[in-house]
């Protein structure tokens, strides 16, 4: 059996090339071939921006270029991510003579708006509507824009094979919207345990316990919060890749590639985070985490959800339940992690039809 899954691989984000490797890896676990596709599709055609935020982007760029992350992002991708060959919107329906089934996700592949309207995240150019799978899918919000509304329905309705989404309220829409039946399952991330991310993992050469700070938003408090800790507790502040507007007094790290930022979380004794792949590590590493709500985007219900599923529900940062100096219960976070993790691993077993159930409680 060989999958093709449809993916963001061309994308410097940390979560969609860590999401891309965890699908792939627990699929060769159920006892399939994977193989992403690398696809270049319109939603990697810069469009117009701010000349403010073109020049924050490009001095970004030079930083993470000259601090060595270009180069191990690329080092990550060529050891650890199984790629095709190149695809573009007109030869991807090549891909069929290839492939046995196709998953499309994680990460948010349904968001129309975000992939320029780009009907082959819906699987348009796959001819055979049983080979047609989505894991972990994602609309990105609450509604699907008007003008992708109809099509969008149209084309998950041929979907022959298994929908999974990743989000309650995708799985909600797609009932009310389309009749269409899904299952909420794990982010692919979450699907890896501690032991396999850190044979992915490259480690800090820092001696110093050290705090990570990984914001996806810009927000006072959490820098605030988490600074105030660091000097408390005598340990080493560190930002993952901040934003312009987000530098911190402590290290201000842009040379990480992905295998280094789960080194950087493997390796630290505390995380602050707004972001759901900093939140998702955390947990799945057993750390000390403070997680704040952004002040808009559709990530919050996801990690209400996720840190609610996991009863960490006194970390969530601005809430009446938050509660710093109260342990996280690792023990009981652990038996209902696993208890998802294999449950979503059966459904992608089911969904692959592989010989071999993924190791669920690794």
């Amino acid at each position: 059996m060989k999958v093709g899954i449809l993916t963001f691989v061309k994308t410097s984000n940390y979560g969609a090339l860590l999401q891309a490797y965890g699908l792939q890896t627990a699929i060769e676990k159920c006892g399939a071939n994977a193989e992403l596709l690398n696809y270049d599709g319109p939603m990697y055609q810069k469009g117009k921006v701010p000349l403010v935020s073109k020049i924050n982007g490009a001095i970004k760029s030079a930083l993470v270029n000259i601090s060595g992350g270009v180069r191990r992002e690329k080092e990550y991708k060529e050891r650890h991510l199984n790629l095709s060959k190149e695809f573009t919107p007109e030869s991807i329906a090549q891909a069929n003579e290839e492939y046995d089934k196709f998953i499309v996700g994680s990460d948010q592949v349904w968001n129309m708006d975000l992939v320029k309207g780009d009907r082959n995240f819906l699987l348009e150019f796959v001819n055979d509507n049983k080979k047609k799978n989505s894991y972990a899918a994602s609309i990105g919000g609450d509604k699907i824009v008007e003008r992708y509304h109809d099509i969008v329905g149209e084309l998950l309705r041929g979907f022959g094979g298994m929908i999974t989404v990743r989000e309650k309220t995708a799985q909600k829409l797609l009932q009310e919207e389309f009749g269409i039946s899904s299952k909420v399952v794990l982010d692919p991330t979450l699907l890896l345990g501690k032991d396999d991310w850190s044979k992915v993992a490259v480690m800090p050469k820092i001696k110093k316990e050290y705090i990570v700070i990984y914001q996806m938003g810009r927000s006072k408090t959490l820098i605030k919060a988490a600074a105030e800790d660091a000097k408390r507790s005598k340990m080493q502040l560190v930002s993952l890749k901040p934003s312009l507007d987000n530098l911190i007094c402590g290290k201000n790290c842009y040379g990480a590639g992905p295998a280094e930022f789960v080194g950087w979380f493997l390796g630290a004794s505390k995380v602050y985070t707004n972001s759901f792949h900093g939140t998702a590590f955390a947990v799945n590493f057993n750390k000390d985490l403070h997680v704040e709500f952004l002040k808009k985007g559709n990530v919050n219900s996801r990690i209400g959800d996720f840190l609610n599923g996991c009863r960490i529900k006194h970390r969530m940062m601005g809430t009446e339940s938050y509660d710093a100096e109260m342990p996280i219960d690792f023990d009981q976070v652990n038996a209902l992690l696993n208890d998802m993790r294999k449950e979503s691993n059966e459904v992608l077993r089911k969904m692959v039809g592989g010989s071999n159930i993924a190791d669920e409680g690794r």
